[in-house]
């Protein structure tokens, strides 16, 4: 998926958040949008993927402050909120009545440890609102039974996305197994935002039923092949089917899929306009697309 209009504000907002909170003096931080600004309209102009522009863009924000992970306490704390939700997801898991049910709730839960979010302002969200929130949701796009079909004893690669996020990974992984598949979860090898690193996948417990945890050999979001390893690639040559998660996968994977040429299970929030409307869904909406 190629940038929309739309996301280019988007991306400039964030990047003017991120500096404000850690450089203050005026002309730095003018200097410091301006380059920002720059590095956007540059990448813009080659009409790349909005997740390139960023990784660029987040880059400089990590060199022009020096921290190599901006989102360090964010994270810790995103797992730490997500951990407590982590029996009611559980419960509304093993609800369902058979195996795929059990793996579409699980799908469900994953997309919605998104909204498991310790950095928004007066955050109030609690175990019991959660819990509730579950029992509403559903896909408005749903292509979870052909996936679990296709998945059903297969090598799986899990593609991670946000921090607090991969604790319900777990739940979905634990599913997997459940229904034979062997699972390598893959997380980014350097921050990009509060995107899960290896840390994360321990905290969350990963190791204890992945068969196997991997890092992407970068800190690019989503996938931009010249950017991972060639052990990453490897992964997903070795891989009979993908497993992915959150918004970059789905803006880079498409447009890269000659990379991938195996089917790929698109879990995400279609948490913009330009996302949704590719999709055919409302902003919003939980969505688990197949691309096959």
């Amino acid at each position: 998926m190629r940038i929309h209009p739309e996301c280019i504000p988007c991306i400039i907002k964030v990047r003017f958040r991120e500096i404000s909170q850690h450089i203050s003096d005026r002309g730095e931080m003018l200097k410091a949008f301006s380059e920002i600004l720059r590095i956007v309209a540059e990448y813009v102009e080659k009409d790349v993927p909005n997740p390139v522009i960023a990784m660029h863009a987040f880059r400089y924000v990590k060199e022009i402050t020096g921290l190599d992970d901006p989102y360090s306490d964010y994270r810790r704390k995103a797992n730490k909120y997500a951990l407590k939700f982590l029996p009611y997801a559980r419960e509304f898991i093993e609800k369902a009545d058979d195996s795929y049910g059990r793996f579409r709730r699980a799908c469900i839960v994953s997309c919605l440890g998104n909204l498991v979010d310790p950095g928004v302002a007066g955050y109030k969200f609690n175990p019991k609102q959660w819990s509730e929130m579950l029992e509403g949701s559903n896909f408005r796009l749903d292509d979870t039974k052909r996936a679990f079909e296709l998945m059903h004893g297969k090598h799986i690669l899990l593609l991670c996305d946000n921090s607090g996020e991969i604790v319900f990974d777990r739940l979905l992984v634990e599913i997997l197994k459940e229904n034979e598949c062997s699972v390598t979860v893959a997380v980014r090898s350097g921050a990009f935002q509060n995107d899960a690193l290896m840390a994360d996948a321990i905290e969350a417990g990963l190791r204890k039923v992945a068969d196997k945890i991997v890092e992407t050999g970068s800190d690019a979001p989503g996938f931009i092949p010249w950017e991972v390893s060639r052990t990453f690639l490897k992964e997903i040559e070795d891989a009979d089917f993908v497993l992915s998660k959150g918004m970059a996968n789905y803006e880079t994977i498409p447009e890269y899929f000659n990379y991938i040429r195996k089917p790929v299970l698109f879990v995400l929030v279609a948490k913009c306009r330009p996302i949704a409307y590719s999709l055919g869904v409302r902003e919003g909406d939980l969505v688990a697309w197949l691309l096959e």
